[in-house]
């Protein structure tokens, strides 16, 4: 158990620091109510996977795209149309 402990705080450091990143990112491009709301996104998505991201950068942005995913379909709503269907309404 003692030899796991360093590895765990070693995925807590991560886990803080694209958590953080991504909630200041927010923030700062939408306001704080959104990166609280992001960073719900964020932590909804982590507890969602089915094992704990490794210590690579790369783990832990998956989680951070899911998020951000989360977050452009809050911004822009659900899509109701195909582009290729608004071209056809279009009257010239």
């Amino acid at each position: 158990m003692h030899s796991d402990v360093p590895h765990l705080f070693q995925l807590m450091n991560l886990a803080q620091r694209e958590l953080g990143a991504f909630m200041i990112a927010v923030t700062e491009a939408y306001g704080s109510e959104e990166g609280e709301l992001a960073a719900d996104d964020w932590l909804n998505e982590l507890g969602a996977t089915d094992e704990l991201p490794d210590l690579t950068t790369r783990d832990w942005r998956r989680i951070t795209i899911a998020a951000a995913a989360r977050l452009a379909n809050r911004l822009t709503g659900p899509r109701t149309t195909q582009p290729h269907e608004t071209a056809h309404c279009v009257q010239g």
